[in-house]
């Protein structure tokens, strides 16, 4: 029984724990940040567009992405480079902490990178380090292999195991690549007012409307949100699949606690024999239940808990999630409840048991 109890409650911590760690870190996304992208497809947005974007009322910060997919030594060590503005990029992502002269170093080196110490304590890397990422993007050279030179390392705060990329110059891969030259894939900014964020973000689209480009504008919450989305109904599917775990346990839990009260009638009857109440007698039959639920909830939830960093490197894109308290609150209510239901009826016959009756079936 223990070890069903543990099973489903680490797929309870698991399931309900992810998706709703997930929400909470969107809610508490800055509300201050726009994304800028091009509107119903994937293409770039011209670089040149950050100084319309700049231009904007209300617009303090402007910044931009390019990407990088690629692998160090071979494809079992991904590496993941964010070619950027790194100013601008570290104004906009304020948890992300690196020494000033970091950013100084990469003004001086075009090739320049700084890495997250997490990734370079993974591929044993250090400051001074020219490391070559192998990617699909070809420079015009022909080749697809990106040569950086390491100049610092930063980390992310209140996220741990997750500062696993790499931050470049967008300079270096704008003058070597050879197709998307002077184009970005996002553009991030900053609102200097955080309750003006979506009539800025109407403002930005119908500045480029009916342009080569027209733009898509939304806070990094609703992006998020959208990509959440973009899985399917999560909510549904974690919903039914917790729920026919708990009700499975239900069933399988109360019958063999049935077998098991059958299988104990003569000492019950022995304990009443011996001065033990009716009352007693059923307040025992729900103590083991009760105490075996919690038992096995609390060792469940404590595996899941100690799988959640193996779960962040899927969740990257949202940040570093825990159980939430919720999920914790309501998995203890809900084995209580399942403690109940499963010990009411041998509970019952436990305080109607007559001492003469199971003692003649011995």
């Amino acid at each position: 029984m223990f070890l069903q109890i543990l099973v489903a409650f680490v797929i309870f911590g698991l399931l309900q724990g992810l998706y709703g760690g997930v929400n909470e870190l969107i809610t508490k996304m800055s509300a201050d940040n726009l994304d800028v992208q091009s509107r119903g497809t994937h293409d770039p947005l011209p670089i040149a567009y950050r100084n319309k974007l700049q231009q904007i009322p209300g617009v303090s910060v402007v910044g931009f992405n390019n990407y990088l997919n690629g692998y160090f030594q071979n494809q079992k060590q991904p590496v993941f480079v964010i070619a950027t503005d790194p100013k601008a990029f570290l104004s906009l992502r304020r948890k992300l902490e690196t020494d000033g002269s970091n950013l100084d170093a990469m003004e001086r080196k075009k090739g320049g990178v700084i890495v997250g110490e997490t990734l370079a304590k993974r591929y044993g890397w250090k400051v001074g380090d020219t490391i070559p990422i192998h990617t699909s993007v070809q420079q015009t050279t022909g080749v697809t292999t990106w040569t950086f030179d390491i100049v610092g390392t930063f980390t992310i705060r209140d996220a741990a195991g997750l500062d696993n990329f790499v931050v470049a110059n967008n300079s270096y891969l704008n003058d070597l690549r050879a197709t998307n030259r002077d184009k970005v894939t996002i553009y991030t900014l900053r609102v200097s007012d955080p309750a003006q964020a979506s009539a800025i973000a109407d403002s930005i689209d119908r500045a480029f409307a009916n342009s080569d480009h027209e733009t898509q504008t939304d806070q990094d919450r609703d992006l998020a949100q959208s990509q959440l989305a973009s899985f399917g109904n999560l909510n549904f599917i974690v919903n039914a699949v917790t729920l026919a775990s708990l009700i499975a346990l239900l069933f399988s839990v109360f019958a063999l606690m049935m077998k098991s009260f059958r299988e104990r009638y003569s000492e019950f009857a022995i304990l009443k024999a011996m001065g033990f109440s009716n009352g007693k007698v059923a307040y025992l039959v729900l103590a083991e239940s009760f105490l075996l639920f919690i038992a096995g909830t609390l060792c469940g939830l404590l595996i899941a808990r100690a799988l959640f960093p193996l779960a962040n490197r899927y969740t990257e894109d949202f940040g570093a999630i825990s159980l939430p308290l919720s999920v914790i609150c309501t998995a203890v209510l809900l084995a209580l409840s399942i403690a109940l239901a499963c010990a009411a009826l041998p509970a019952w016959r436990g305080f109607k048991l007559s001492v003469v009756d199971a003692l003649a079936d011995r």
